[in-house]
């Protein structure tokens, strides 16, 4: 621990004490202060000739020895630096040909360098910007591209919750572009913040890819619509006129007929939903409203279900309704995705269980709705990929080859709309327990 105080370089480099030349240099001073107080002692108490140079003999043996070692170290030290300077030109060498922009910053925020693609994605040079607070934009139409990616910094010793910090710009300069931008904390061996990075990403072909998905999806799906619907009518007609006349055989086929023009029009209305959501289309109505209410109606729903599939279905209520401020039928229709699923997925004499709390119990600041089932589970390894579009787990395939795979999609973008989170804990073969939390901003 001394050591580590009085001589930090030497401990940072990991240098063992006769390998420091700090170290072996204090020594070497106390001995040659040593030796001439021992010289001048002996000297006055011994007058042997004989025995004052085999002192000096051994004295000069001992700094030759400490010559040596002091050697040793500055050689050491010179290796350690050099090699520090080779791991420097190569760390600097793969950030400047890495294939995404990126920013580095001190711990207060204030530019250290900036990559090559960094320079092209923003439309400057490096030297315009080292060593500007990011957090003080200047009013330079050269730099705003470089002020809109490079803006977010957490402060003078802070670090970043949640490890990352993201978030999606949109630039007019250069070029109109589209970047993701990650910042993160750069700590050393101890923890302490050295300062941060910021990643960016041009991900304005995807933006682009995603909009002419969406586009295709809306058109298409508004293309299905009317003649779906107008099968169901023509459906319910002819239903009326065979209810007494078709066979057992005749009426199971009208029965299928039916039930798979339902599905493709829930498809059609799954696929709207997300089209409305991309483009922006989905604006929420909020009002004042329980939860409790919300979930009652949802959950009476499912009971016939739950019922022909021998499935124990419970619903846990708090005996106080809060209100707060709710787009009812959003939220109804992601409850809805979610017992679906739930409902879905768990074999008979399984069990689903919805449960409304609020936290903290004497200060409510937020809701949490659950649906846990004890279904078939969602594998680990296939969690992360839950919430995007079109996808479903493969162990369920063989379940349920029917779905879009965009429930829970659907139920995502709706929670986050009203500032809320949604997350899933679950285990294959163990089932699965979905939280939705919704801030009580505001509730009476």
């Amino acid at each position: 621990m001394i050591y580590q105080r009085l001589y930090p370089t030497c401990a940072r480099e990991k240098l063992p004490p006769w390998g420091c030349p700090n170290f072996v240099f204090t020594i070497l001073g106390l001995l040659t202060i040593g030796i001439m107080i021992g010289t001048y002692l002996i000297a006055r108490l011994f007058v042997s000739i004989e025995f004052l140079a085999m002192l000096m003999i051994i004295s000069a043996a001992v700094l030759l020895i400490l010559n040596y070692l002091v050697a040793q170290g500055v050689n050491r030290m010179s290796l350690a630096k050099r090699a520090a300077e080779q791991e420097k030109a190569k760390t600097e060498a793969i950030i400047r040909n890495l294939s995404d922009g990126l920013i580095m910053l001190d711990t207060n925020c204030r530019v250290v360098m900036v990559n090559p693609l960094a320079e092209k994605l923003l439309g400057l040079s490096e030297k315009k910007v080292v060593g500007l607070d990011v957090r003080q934009p200047r009013a330079n139409l050269d730099l705003e591209s470089f002020f809109t990616a490079a803006h977010w910094c957490p402060g003078i010793g802070q670090k970043i919750k949640n490890e990352i910090y993201q978030e999606e710009i949109t630039l007019r300069h250069p070029r109109p572009r589209v970047l993701k931008v990650q910042t993160t904390t750069v700590a050393d061996a101890l923890g302490q913040p050295m300062g941060f990075i910021k990643v960016l990403h041009d991900i304005t072909r995807e933006k682009q890819l995603d909009e002419v998905k969406s586009d295709f999806i809306s058109i298409a799906s508004h293309q299905l619509k009317t003649p779906l619907s107008t099968m169901k009518w023509n459906l319910e007609i002819l239903a009326k006129q065979l209810a007494a006349k078709a066979l057992p055989e005749q009426q199971n086929l009208f029965d299928k007929t039916v039930e798979a023009n339902e599905e493709m029009i829930q498809i059609v209305r799954d696929l709207l939903d997300v089209s409305r959501i991309e483009q922006g289309r989905l604006q929420p109505h909020f009002e004042m409203a329980a939860l409790n209410d919300v979930i009652s109606q949802v959950t009476n729903k499912f009971k016939f279900l739950s019922e022909k599939k021998n499935i124990s279905f419970q619903v846990k209520l708090p005996p106080h309704r809060l209100k707060q401020l709710l787009d009812v039928n959003s939220i109804s229709m992601a409850l809805n995705n979610l017992l679906d699923n739930a409902l879905k997925y768990t074999p008979g004499h399984g069990q689903v269980t919805v449960t409304l709390s609020y936290e903290p119990i004497n200060h409510p600041q937020q809701a949490v709705i659950t649906v846990q089932d004890s279904g078939v589970g969602i594998p680990r390894s296939e969690q992360e990929k839950l919430f995007t579009k079109f996808f479903r787990a493969k162990n369920i395939g063989t379940m349920s080859p029917k779905g879009t795979g965009l429930g829970l999609y659907i139920a995502k973008n709706i929670v986050e709309r009203h500032e809320g989170r949604i997350h899933v804990k679950s285990e294959e073969n163990h089932g699965s327990t979905f939280s939705i939390t919704l801030p009580l901003k505001y509730h009476s």
